[in-house]
């Protein structure tokens, strides 16, 4: 897998929303873009491309320790004689954890299921007895929370009580202003963590097989093997 250099009119659109691992995916592979598009529902992004409203399409499949990503299987099945998976990239998952509250008063512990699964050990050790509130993007749960901040404890307008802590990249927590507890990854599995993203396009021909091949064997973990140890 190879950065693309690609004409600045090819409109691209990732799964979640500004500051998600589906966005610092699209900034590696097309690093020469700017305008690029968040979408974050998984059939949104397919539908957008089969109606020619996007040109390319990237999407998480399978993380080494959380498995496969279902809403990204379900909308590949409908539409799997329709999409072409042309590339794939896997990206080191580094997991952030932060809040606005200090550390020892976090009762609760916001972000999509997978990164609050991936860093389940680690979150356990730092806030005993912590109840996960899961949400559709890891970036979205710190946009949430950021958008709390001024607001009072009772209010009804808040995301998530005061005493919330949310997993998710650096990346986000700079973006939405939310301090981090500490300058390190809290996945389990640190360096092993490892999602693979599907790069997508529209079909221009009818397939001789069906696409759900190659996603099998994606799914096999046999092109994750390739970027474990990097």
């Amino acid at each position: 897998m190879v950065s693309y250099f690609i004409k600045p009119d090819v409109k691209i659109a990732y799964n979640g929303i500004e500051g998600s691992f589906s966005h610092q995916v699209a900034i590696i592979v097309f690093p020469s873009l700017q305008n690029m598009s968040p979408v974050p529902n998984p059939r949104g992004l397919e539908e957008g491309l089969m109606n020619g409203k996007y040109d390319i399409g990237i999407m998480p499949l399978v993380n080494s320790t959380a498995r496969a990503v279902e809403p990204t299987l379900d909308t590949l099945l409908d539409y799997r004689s329709q999409l072409h998976i042309f590339d794939s990239f896997g990206l080191l998952v580094d997991q952030r954890v932060g809040g606005f509250c200090n550390p020892e008063e976090v009762k609760y512990v916001a972000s999509h299921p997978t990164a609050i699964s991936q860093c389940r050990g680690n979150l356990q050790e730092r806030f005993p007895n912590y109840r996960p509130i899961p949400g559709e993007d890891t970036a979205l749960s710190i946009k949430n929370l950021a958008a709390d901040r001024n607001l009072d404890p009772e209010n009804p307008a808040r995301h998530y009580p005061w005493n919330t802590a949310v997993v998710g990249s650096e990346v986000a927590f700079r973006l939405y202003g939310v301090p981090m507890y500490e300058e390190r990854n809290i996945a389990d599995e640190g360096n092993k963590n490892i999602t693979m993203f599907l790069l997508l396009r529209r079909r221009t021909t009818t397939p001789g097989t069906l696409q759900l091949d190659e996603a099998r064997r994606l799914l096999g973990l046999g092109i994750l093997g390739q970027h474990q140890g990097t």
